[in-house]
């Protein structure tokens, strides 16, 4: 039985580091899709899903974007067939998956999704894991292969990179919700991350503390938080996840 080297260990490692310094969602997804995930696991190609509300986002696949785009419609409408889908979606399972973990070759052959789509894509053997980046929304990263099936070696590596990829991406969407703050927002944030009262803010901003909380409910509707205590937790998370 092949086992996980050093090597991997290593390469593990690089990656991890490597997805924070994505400067954004699109580069974040390219170097998981084209770089680390062929460099680490041998598949015919490896594909990111993106899906809100059981809904297909965004498709992004080392296979043509024309070839893609052929099946999209037809993906979208058969995935809730595929036993892996069901567990990441319904479940919130992240752990690496096989298809051959839940049914059979003969079993995949008799679905819709492979009569539409994989037959014609060479999809016989997968492997996805996936993470939650928000509420409703689901990221599953896919290797295809149209010949072997995936080893036990494969689901280890996979799963050591899923921390880091869950990471990368919650990291990535608190670094898109920061950006949609305005310049005075962003200052009052980083003040109530320091524990400074409304009052204090005020001060330090020369506004009155009326206008600070004013500033503070426009925070808390773009960031999706509640109370203040959050929304300094929030800022103290992002900070913690510039890299050094």
């Amino acid at each position: 039985m092949q086992r996980v080297s050093h090597l991997d260990l290593k390469a593990v490692k690089q990656c991890s580091h490597d997805l924070l310094e994505a400067s954004s969602h699109e580069d974040l997804r390219d170097r998981l899709i084209f770089g680390w995930l062929p460099k680490l696991i041998d598949s015919d190609f490896t594909a990111c899903n993106e899906f809100s509300q059981g809904r297909v986002l965004k498709i992004t696949s080392t296979v043509n974007n024309a070839e893609i785009n052929k099946y999209a419609e037809p993906f979208g409408a058969l995935i809730h067939q595929h036993p892996c889908f069901k567990l990441q979606s319904e479940l919130g399972i992240t752990t690496p998956l096989k298809i051959s973990d839940f049914i059979t070759q003969r079993e995949l052959h008799d679905l819709g999704l492979y009569q539409e789509v994989y037959k014609y894509l060479g999809i016989e053997r997968q492997m996805a894991l996936s993470v939650h980046p928000a509420p409703g929304e689901l990221v599953s990263m896919v290797l295809s292969s149209s010949t072997r099936d995936y080893t036990e070696r494969d689901r280890v590596v996979l799963s050591l990179l899923q921390p880091a990829i869950q990471r990368a991406f919650a990291v990535m969407r608190h670094r898109t919700l920061f950006a949609s703050l305005s310049s005075r927002e962003a200052e009052v944030l980083s003040w109530v991350a320091e524990a400074k009262t409304n009052k204090e803010i005020a001060l330090i901003l020369g506004i009155s503390a009326r206008t600070v909380q004013k500033h503070l409910e426009t925070i808390f509707t773009k960031l999706g938080v509640e109370t203040r205590t959050a929304a300094a937790l929030w800022a103290r998370q992002l900070a913690s996840s510039v890299p050094k």
